[in-house]
């Protein structure tokens, strides 16, 4: 996750325009006697909806007003998805790695939720139901879904197209249980995308492609006589899949040989990366062969 200097303006208004809405309405409910307790108010009453009007975000930019609470009411449900162990009480403990202050925490926690909002204008509720079924799965406990994987991919970008390419009603990333996908996504490069140098983009791997990968460094088999009947090799790549317990240990090996394989420095991956997330568009982005529309939202593919 790239944190640019406009970043850090527009996220600090933010907080500070949630601080002063907190003190001026709901000033008799803070102790004054302890720094903490504004943020605790501020945090309850931004998850019972109650600073909605005061959380400034580009997020809105061009939305009527009915389309604007529409997408705050939506999220709200979803809310959990930016705490630990879902729970707004546990908003201290809601960021990895950082120390304990109460400013710093609060201002990332807040950037956190934007983000949720920008994934629910693009997705819809189908893909914070995606993220919702992540909350259980290993990995996914020691701080809020949404920071673990914010703080895991190397680029929001990135992350926001995963999401909401898997959440879709046709994906075929449905070869993958919810257990597959959210592995994937806690080792996502040489897995789900890997990045092309010589175009200058972002490969993201078919989602049968690596399911063929994945399947053959477990098993070895590679059904080489079904793979140009991709209905067939769904339904064979999906039995198999779910008879192995060797899943995780395939996908992290995968990711851990893409990373030592790289000649690329550190420097050069952030410069790429600050460009992707710096652009709204997807010319960064291209996919695999199997299923090269899949993220084309035109797309038609029916699969139940």
């Amino acid at each position: 996750m790239i944190i640019t200097e406009k970043d850090v303006k527009e996220s600090t208004k933010r907080l500070e325009d949630l601080k002063q809405a907190t003190l001026v309405n709901y000033l008799d409910e803070i102790n004054l006697d302890d720094n903490k307790s504004l943020y605790d108010e501020m945090m309850h009453h931004l998850v019972n909806g109650d600073l909605d009007d005061e959380f400034s975000s580009s997020v809105y930019d061009g939305m009527e007003i009915d389309d604007k609470k529409e997408l705050q009411d939506l999220v709200r449900k979803y809310i959990s998805l930016c705490f630990y162990d879902g729970d707004v009480s546990n908003w201290v403990d809601s960021i990895e790695h950082v120390p304990l202050d109460y400013d710093f925490i609060a201002l990332k926690l807040l950037d956190n939720y934007n983000f949720l909002l920008e994934i629910a204008r693009d997705g819809g509720e189908k893909a914070l139901k995606q993220l919702k079924k992540f909350q259980k799965c290993e990995g996914y406990h020691e701080s809020s879904v949404i920071d673990y994987l914010r703080n895991t991919f190397l680029s929001d970008a990135i992350l926001r197209k995963v999401i909401l390419n898997m959440s879709k009603k046709d994906s075929l990333y449905k070869v993958f249980t919810d257990n597959q996908r959210a592995s994937l996504c806690r080792f996502p490069e040489g897995t789900l995308y890997t990045f092309d140098w010589e175009n200058r983009k972002v490969r993201f791997s078919s989602p049968l492609v690596l399911a063929l990968n994945i399947n053959k460094k477990i098993s070895g088999e590679e059904f080489e006589d079904i793979q140009d009947k991709p209905d067939l090799l769904f339904e064979t790549l999906l039995v198999s899949l779910r008879k192995t317990n060797e899943f995780d240990d395939a996908v992290l090996d995968m990711n851990a040989e893409y990373i030592m394989s790289s000649l690329k420095t550190p420097k050069d991956v952030m410069q790429f990366i600050k460009k992707i997330d710096g652009d709204s568009k997807d010319d960064y982005f291209m996919m695999d062969s199997y299923n090269s529309t899949e993220f084309d939202d035109s797309s038609s593919r029916k699969r139940k």
